[in-house]
């Protein structure tokens, strides 16, 4: 004999699931999507300097400290048009990136790229945003005496 659990009840049941097995499937989704390296940093030469941070685990306490100093100190950052790059695993072909920053195997890598997209600073410290801001000033002052024909 049927039971009469009303359409309510039905929907009650039927929607979280359906929601979930969603979710699933988007999750599970292979990341193809994203751009190449190359274009990830490539679409800011001519336009601004670029900090890279890179990281190879989620769990890399050095990434954790730098980005923290960034964030007490964005406002700097926003004032010098500086964009931030944060390539960690999952996102991106680690090997590649490491590769073309001239990084080598290294765990953790600051690095510096400037107007454009030249290496002006590489580090593995965490607390090295002073040096990398000092490096692209130095960038920006040479390539204002370059056009104006002064020294800084």
């Amino acid at each position: 004999m049927p039971i009469d659990i009303g359409m309510k009840q039905i929907h009650r049941f039927v929607l979280p699931i359906s929601l979930s097995l969603v979710f699933l499937v988007f999750v599970s989704l292979p990341v193809t999507s994203l751009p190449s390296p190359a274009l990830a940093l490539e679409q800011y030469q001519g336009v601004c300097p670029v900090i890279v941070v890179f990281y190879r685990s989620s769990d890399e306490p050095r990434a954790f400290s730098f980005n923290l100093a960034l964030s007490t100190e964005w406002d700097r950052i926003e004032s010098r048009n500086i964009k931030t790059v944060d390539v960690g695993p999952g996102r991106y072909d680690l090997d590649t990136i490491a590769n073309k920053l001239g990084i080598g195997t290294t765990d953790f890598a600051v690095v510096a790229l400037g107007l454009h997209g030249d290496v002006l600073y590489r580090t593995n410290e965490a607390d090295s945003l002073a040096q990398l801001l000092k490096h692209i000033d130095l960038e920006r002052n040479r390539d204002h005496s370059s056009l104006t024909g002064k020294n800084p």
